[in-house]
C-alpha cells in the first residue's frame, strides 16, 4: 500500500507524511483516520488514493 501511495503523491508528499504521522501518534495507537490525516496536511491530493484502497477497488 505504501509503494502506491509513494506513487500517488510523490516522494516529498509521502516521506513527509511519514514524518508527520511519526511525530504526531508515536508510542501511541492509531487509526486509519489519523494516518489518512497526516497524509492529507501535506496538502497532498491522497483522498482518493485511500479512499480507492480502503474501499477495495484497488487490485494488487
Amino acid at each position: 500500500m505504501f509503494d502506491y501511495l509513494r506513487q500517488t503523491i510523490g516522494d516529498d508528499n509521502f516521506f513527509s507524511g511519514l514524518r508527520r504521522f511519526y511525530a504526531e501518534n508515536k508510542f501511541s495507537c492509531v487509526t486509519e483516520a489519523e494516518l489518512i490525516g497526516a497524509f492529507e496536511r501535506t496538502g497532498a491530493d491522497s483522498n482518493g488514493f485511500f479512499n480507492s484502497f480502503l474501499n477495495g477497488s484497488v487490485i494488487l
